[in-house]
């Protein structure tokens, strides 16, 4: 009788998976208020989509508003910084140079396979 068994290879080959970006969660704010928003790629299971970026749908969903993200501007959307701007268009700047309030607080990643896992079989007499 054959016993499947999983051989010990040591630690996880890390070139055997690879990460997508899928979900960011945003806090827009302060250390003392704020609010919470998601941008999420709207392709993420898809497995035909999975290894072309270029197919990807991000939408940005925002309390009960819910647009198309441009992921090429995560980085201007999502990682702080500088920017110049007003009290009209930024309520917690109040006109000039300011630190931007919009940072990435989550990050959200699809893990997969670039190659199939092996599997050895023994048979029940085999020397170890």
């Amino acid at each position: 009788m054959l016993k499947a068994e999983l051989k010990s290879l040591g630690e996880p080959d890390t070139f055997d998976y690879e990460y997508r970006l899928c979900g960011v969660v945003v806090h827009y704010g302060t250390a003392e208020f704020g609010h919470y928003y998601s941008y999420i790629n709207t392709n993420r299971g898809n497995k035909d989509n999975i290894l072309d970026p270029s197919k990807d749908k991000w939408l940005e969903y925002n309390d009960s508003m819910i647009r198309s993200f441009n992921v090429e501007d995560i980085d201007k959307n999502c990682f702080g910084g500088e920017t110049q701007s007003d009290f009209n268009n930024d309520a917690w700047a109040f006109g000039g140079k300011s630190e931007k309030s919009l940072n990435a607080y989550i990050l959200v990643y699809d893990k997969k396979k670039k190659r199939d896992l092996e599997l050895f079989y023994k048979n029940r007499c085999d020397k170890l």
